[in-house]
């Protein structure tokens, strides 16, 4: 293997905001140094909040990297709602809705279609971190080439059964410490081939704390907490712990806080909690000299870089008691103490400032840990030898640079897969060659999903343009349940926005022919209906072929119908079926209700009826204030 690598991460760029997109693009620059072939395939988003696409689509060239960006398509479903829901409750939703809360907060058909195509260009494909779409459902697609890093934490999401692939799936895997790796061994049958490399953390030229007191006019010693602000990374809990911890007996001690999250100080702590918001690196850097000690409130750590910046800075660590990462690291290096509430962490603040020495030999064992272990050139010494091991041959010389391109040019780079419309349609390919294929797609695990994948790649070894829709949210580009009395129309709606000529329908159970959805007497006929007007616009292809995959259990003279107006015909091995083809009910019922009192209005009121809405609007609005 020549060794060219491609590092997907689903977000990328100096500005993002996040622990494992940060050693992402470290990972990625560090072995372009080294000279290895290193590519980022990665979305056009910056904001994990928000998730919308705030950077073109397409191959730039950052940091010396080639790096290509896919649109996110955001896919809200009140199925994916609900399982958010349960699982922020600590309970495990339903697999229908875990499949559908894979693709509620964004899904990339992009991306999915560039690793279905190009895949096999890379030799090794390092994903990271296992609970987004583009590590769950991107990383199966290469999986016999996949490196997963989870950066896993002990939380319901790593019990889900969807986010397993990105656990098991994998040919090799990279944990970032000892607890991360014993908890995915509990969690799932884990690969053979894998390791802890741990994460490298650079080593700042020099600090000027100093200048961070006088900056912020910071008087007082004080505590220091950088990261996102949020009640996942123990922001609101360490807050009250510091309120608790604030009286007679303890220190004057002040709480600094930086980065993104907006965070609101109670009265009673004025003055005392100082936020400084997103600062740059030298900033941050100064700030952790400063600091007495550094705290980490956070139990969902996988390794923890903000320790391991302050120790390097010379300041000792705080470390949760049942955060098992940073105890551990704290344990292993010698350089924090531990505190479970307000009462130890005030004991801890006390010992600090009370016993100098103490404080400094902290810092002076934390330091060394750090180097010792997790300098760059260590960690990238691990990974190196973990690519060699998968058969990468290594670069003739380490260390050879990032190339460099002209001003203004762009890497020679073809693009990502074939560009599509809104639509999904290929832009720029002949109509004779567009085959639209209807089926379940991954992740889907319904008994289609792997015949339509199959098919699919062979479509793309014969040079065909194939776009994919999908009964469910999925990889596909599009997204409409061809099923049931409506079939037809939606077949003929593909139809017209793909362009297709040719068609490949996927038939399984309850797709297109409805199954158990309806009465037990009335399913023949409403099969036969089905089938007969599906039929007729399956003629209006040029070429169709129809292929089965598992059981149907069709009516006889409905299969029949629709089988005669396919030219070709098979049946193909399904596997497992887990889930149906179609999604769980998607609408509420006070929304269903609200949709067809709409509907009747439009129908009634004509023109009319949106100023009849606003107008009853303000009058609802008007009698609610008084």
């Amino acid at each position: 293997m020549s060794g060219r690598i491609a590092v997907v991460p689903p977000r990328f760029g100096p500005g993002v905001v996040g622990g494992s997109e940060a050693l992402s693009r470290e990972i990625a620059v560090g072995l372009a140094l080294r000279g290895w072939d290193v590519e980022v395939l990665t979305t056009c988003v910056t904001d994990h909040y928000t998730w919308e696409n705030a950077l073109p689509a397409g191959a730039s060239w950052e940091d010396g990297l080639v790096v290509r960006r896919f649109p996110t398509v955001p896919q809200w479903s009140e199925a994916g709602r609900r399982a958010q829901l349960l699982i922020q409750r600590g309970e495990i939703p339903p697999l229908d809705e875990q499949v559908s809360w894979l693709g509620w907060r964004f899904t990339v058909p992009d991306l999915y279609e560039h690793l279905l195509r190009r895949g096999d260009e890379y030799d090794a494909l390092l994903f990271s971190p296992y609970l987004f779409w583009t590590t769950t459902v991107c990383l199966p697609v290469v999986a016999d080439r996949a490196i997963s890093m989870p950066c896993l934490h002990n939380e319901t999401y790593a019990r889900l059964d969807v986010v397993r692939p990105a656990l098991s799936g994998a040919a090799r895997m990279w944990f970032l410490s000892e607890p991360e790796h014993l908890l995915a061994h509990q969690l799932a049958h884990l690969p053979d081939a894998h390791s802890i490399t741990g994460a490298g953390i650079e080593v700042p030229s020099g600090y000027d704390p100093e200048r961070f007191r006088s900056r912020y006019g910071l008087n007082r010693p004080f505590l220091l907490y950088a990261g996102r602000r949020e009640p996942e990374k123990g922001w609101d809990w360490l807050v009250e712990q510091y309120r608790r911890a604030l009286g007679a007996e303890t220190p004057e001690i002040d709480l600094v806080t930086m980065g993104v999250g907006d965070i609101t100080v109670p009265d009673d702590l004025a003055g005392r909690v100082v936020d400084v918001g997103r600062v740059s690196d030298e900033e941050r850097n100064d700030a952790l000299a400063a600091a007495t000690a550094y705290v980490q409130p956070s139990r969902m750590e996988s390794f923890s870089r903000t320790i391991m910046e302050a120790w390097l800075a010379g300041t000792p660590v705080l470390a949760l008691e049942d955060s098992e990462v940073v105890a551990w690291h704290c344990r292993r290096s010698g350089g924090g103490l531990f505190f479970r509430d307000g009462a130890s962490l005030a004991a801890c603040l006390t010992a600090l400032v009370d016993e100098p020495d103490h404080r400094e030999e902290l810092a002076r064992q934390g330091r060394r840990y750090v180097v010792d272990n997790y300098r760059w050139d260590v960690v990238l010494d691990r990974m190196e030898a973990d690519l060699v091991a998968m058969g990468l041959q290594p670069p003739a010389s380490l260390g050879a640079g990032v190339p460099t391109l002209p001003a203004g040019n762009v890497p020679p780079a073809a693009p990502a897969a074939l560009p599509v419309a809104a639509s999904g349609a290929p832009v720029g390919v002949s109509s004779t060659d567009r085959v639209l294929v209807v089926g379940s797609y991954p992740p889907v695990p319904s008994g289609g999903t792997a015949v339509t994948e199959r098919i699919v790649r062979e479509l793309i070894a014969e040079g065909a343009a194939p776009v994919v829709a999908s009964p469910r949210v999925s990889a596909a580009p599009l997204h409409a349940a061809v099923a049931g009395p409506l079939a037809a129309r939606r077949l003929a709606n593909l139809r017209r926005v793909t362009g297709a000529t040719r068609l490949v329908l996927v038939t399984e159970r309850g797709a297109p022919l409805p199954a158990e959805s309806v009465p037990r007497a009335a399913l023949p006929w409403l099969q036969r209906l089905t089938a007969w007007t599906l039929a007729k616009e399956m003629r209006r292809f040029a070429h169709v072929r129809l292929v089965a995959a598992g059981d149907t259990e069709a009516d006889a003279a409905a299969w029949q119908a629709i089988s005669s107006a396919a030219h070709e015909r098979s049946a193909s091995s399904a596997g497992e079926t887990l889930v149906g083809p179609l999604g769980p009910m998607e609408l509420t019922g006070r929304r269903l209700a609200r949709r067809g009192i709409g509907i009747l209005a439009r129908r009634l009121l004509g023109r009319r009826a949106g100023r009849v809405r606003d107008t009853l609007a303000k009058q609802v609005r008007r009698l609610h204030h008084t």
